[in-house]
């Protein structure tokens, strides 16, 4: 399976979003089988999406549905089994439960909570670091990848320009006064926010962030956060409405919310 995985990517240019997808698939596949499998089989992929759905949740199961059947059709197109009858390949709806984003009095708690953080990192305090982190993120509203790979010089408050790493798309961005101050507390490095350790680091210290704000939620929540409050919609409008747009913080008929103002 990782093979046909590596040909398909040859023979194509794929987001690395698009490709980490693929192989995010492929890989948990064939830990649920036990093995690498040479095929997809119906009983097999089924029993793999319902156990995404109980385990993880309904969109990530139809992430992998998704990249199931882009490579089965890849298969039958080498000859070497039948095109897929996608009719037989369990249906997944959609979530129903709406988008969950922090308020603007949330994100100033998590950056009150952030601030007690101990130690440092070779790039600065782990306080400074998460403050300014948790204000660019909501200032911004990138993924976690692109906004790690932001450069400093953004520092300067102007308007940047960054291509997403997931849809290639290209857009404008820029740090509030906010989060500027913040950055600007840390020491002058290349990267506006490096990271050198592993996800499972961040994922860590984000949750004592969160814990510590006697709150819940994910980091991309942030994401969500600046598009429910900005203004700023995705290409597909219907996209913003099922994946990013906090109902209960804002509706059609309330004006935006200037989130420069706050962190």
């Amino acid at each position: 399976m990782n093979t046909l995985l590596l040909t398909y990517l040859g023979e194509r240019d794929l987001s690395a979003g698009h490709a980490g997808n693929l192989a995010r698939t492929v890989r948990f596949y064939s830990e649920f089988v036990g093995s690498e499998p040479e095929r997809f089989d119906y009983q097999t992929v089924n029993a793999f999406l319902s156990r995404i759905i109980d385990t993880r949740s309904r969109e990530t199961a139809k992430l992998y549905r998704r990249g199931i059947v882009t490579l089965w059709n890849y298969q039958a197109e080498c000859g070497l089994c039948e095109y897929p009858n996608t009719r037989r390949i369990k249906q997944i709806k959609s979530q129903l439960d709406p988008p969950r984003a922090f308020s603007l009095d949330e994100t100033e708690r998590l950056i009150e909570a952030a601030g007690e953080l101990q130690g440092s990192y070779p790039w600065g305090k782990r306080s400074l670091y998460w403050q300014a982190l948790i204000s660019g993120a909501l200032a911004c509203g990138l993924r976690r990848g692109d906004l790690l790979r932001l450069p400093r010089s953004i520092q300067d408050g102007q308007k940047f320009t960054i291509r997403e790493s997931k849809t290639g798309m290209i857009y404008t961005r820029q740090l509030s006064p906010d989060a500027t101050a913040r950055l600007r507390k840390l020491p002058d490095q290349p990267l506006a926010y490096p990271w050198r350790y592993t996800r499972t680091s961040f994922t860590k210290t984000w949750r004592s962030i969160v814990k510590r704000a006697e709150m819940d939620g994910q980091f991309k929540w942030l994401r969500r956060s600046f598009v429910t409050y900005s203004g700023w919609r995705h290409v597909d409008p219907k996209v913003s409405r099922q994946h990013y747009i906090d109902p209960r913080l804002i509706s059609e008929d309330v004006p935006m919310v200037d989130i420069s103002r706050k962190g």
